[in-house]
């Protein structure tokens, strides 16, 4: 498709997070025609750097803890500590398989999913909002825009010891103190 041809759907997302992927399964689910936009992979900050992978770390923690306290309820069991790696591969194996899910949904649902950096451009008057990705252009008679949020440092440097949420949920290694700011 070249720069000036437009590619029509009822609706264009712009961003494939929890907000971007829902609104664009519900509108199919209305039978609109849908196009989704995400520069990076569907499921956004909570599948991929937030709430899935935060989850498989704590039920990690949730069966360190079953086993610490087993004695409590007549189990002998014994605590050895935690393998980080074997933890990191559980979570990498959570969101994978979420990861593969959500694409395949998408896909059963007819929502067409477009990789690149979607740009909104400007139109004329009356004239369908286009949004550009590459090369390509797409028309939606609406665009919603769910592009999500970023991580604030509030003025710190990240590094060394300053983590944000993504470096802190890829350490190797379970810390001995943590501040969350």
């Amino acid at each position: 498709m070249s720069g000036t041809d437009a590619r029509s759907f009822d609706v264009v997302v712009i961003g494939g997070g929890s907000a971007g992927y829902a609104a664009a399964l519900r509108l199919r689910q209305l039978g609109r025609t849908v196009a989704l936009v995400e520069r990076d992979r569907v499921g956004g900050t909570c599948l991929h750097r937030g709430c899935v992978p935060t989850k498989a770390l704590l039920h990690g923690a949730e069966v360190a803890d079953v086993v610490r306290n087993a004695a409590h309820v007549g189990v002998r069991a014994v605590f050895e500590g935690i393998d980080a790696e074997t933890l990191g591969r559980f979570r990498d194996g959570i969101v994978a398989g979420k990861y593969k899910g959500l694409q395949g949904l998408l896909a059963a649902r007819g929502v067409e999913t477009i990789a690149g950096t979607a740009t909104l451009e400007a139109g004329s008057p009356g004239a369908a909002p286009r949004v550009r990705v590459g090369d390509d252009v797409f028309e939606g008679t609406d665009v919603v825009v769910a592009t999500g949020g970023v991580t604030r440092t509030l003025g710190l440097a990240v590094g060394g010891r300053v983590l944000t949420s993504d470096e802190a949920l890829a350490l190797d290694e379970v810390p001995s103190s943590v501040v969350v700011l």
